[in-house]
């Protein structure tokens, strides 16, 4: 069962400032996002990235809001990333209950509204002291197919390729993969490695997108190779 705040958790400043700055670029993620899907969208969205700070969360909230926004959808935005968890952060909103409740305790109780039309949040709740152990056991698959109950897309902020194990094991769960790459920073070879430990793990890749230096949100959309 899914139960959600009244009250609506509003981004932060510094958050909406950003999306406004790159408003024109938003405009064209939901297309962009049609084509790589070949025509249909997916369910449910992996974002991740090779390295910390290539700007993977402002992206998740981007895609959120164009989907929100462009095809009047109802989007859940999870905050995968129980190592270094920043979506509360973004919306002004508490550390509290949130996707680490969920594994316990299977229920989605800590979902909130969001100050973005049609788009809910459920942070990643108090760290766990095993997060590996969460998406392993296959639990994530069941919370995937429950919030699909509810809402037509389901975008996953989590942590980054090189760093972590949770993308690889989230990656076969998901209808499709985002990987976020700051240009200028991320050598070739470590976007190859980042993808082929995607794709080694039974994930879709839909695309890589490139976020210039000069920019937070991806000015460039690219196919996957």
């Amino acid at each position: 069962m899914i139960s959600k705040a009244l009250v609506s958790i509003m981004l932060s400043k510094k958050t909406n400032n950003i999306l406004n700055a790159n408003r024109v670029e938003l405009d064209t993620l939901g297309g962009n996002l049609v084509s790589a899907a070949k025509g249909k969208l997916p369910r449910s969205i992996l974002v991740t990235s090779s390295h910390p700070k290539e700007g993977r969360t402002t992206t998740a909230i981007a895609v959120a809001s164009a989907l929100a926004t462009e095809f009047h959808a109802r989007v859940l935005l999870v905050d995968a990333d129980t190592h270094t968890p920043s979506i509360h952060t973004s919306f002004d909103s508490e550390h509290s209950s949130g996707l680490s409740e969920c594994f316990d305790n299977e229920n989605s109780e800590g979902i909130t509204k969001s100050g973005i039309d049609r788009v809910d949040i459920l942070t990643a709740g108090k760290k766990p002291s095993h997060s590996s152990r969460y998406f392993a056991n296959g639990n994530i698959k069941h919370l995937l197919e429950e919030w699909a109950q509810t809402y037509d897309h389901i975008i996953l902020d989590t942590s980054s390729v090189l760093t972590t194990s949770t993308p690889t094991l989230l990656a076969p769960h998901v209808d499709g993969i985002l990987l976020v790459v700051e240009c200028e920073r991320t050598k070739n070879q470590v976007l190859e490695t980042s993808q082929n430990k995607l794709i080694g793990a039974g994930g879709n890749l839909l695309g890589i997108m490139l976020n210039k230096r000069r920019y937070y949100i991806p000015k460039l959309f690219y196919r996957s190779m």
